[in-house]
């Protein structure tokens, strides 16, 4: 893997919680194109809550998500990229 290689999407502390849970506290990844990663942990972990803030499904209380260049959400605040069809089904 080049290290040169540009960050596809991008997570910078990202929180959510439900009542007084934690589900995700200050969590940040990249991922570049062409790269394989696991999201692993125990049974409420919040693997499940991450990739519904990513698809949109939850929206975080703090934090931001970059898919490409794009910022696809800044809390509770999402905005729509309307680069291409799959890009803006990717943002729904």
């Amino acid at each position: 893997m080049e290290a040169n290689q540009q960050v596809k999407l991008r997570i910078v502390n990202l929180s959510l919680s439900f009542g007084g849970v934690s589900a995700l506290v200050d969590v940040s990844l990249g991922i570049r194109e062409k790269e394989i990663l696991a999201i692993i942990g125990p049974n409420g972990a919040g693997k499940t809550a991450l990739l519904n803030c990513i698809n949109g499904f939850y929206k975080p209380q703090k934090g931001e998500i970059y898919y490409k260049t794009n910022k696809r959400c800044q809390a509770t605040v999402i905005r729509y990229c309307n680069t291409s069809k799959i890009e803006a089904q990717f943002m729904r």
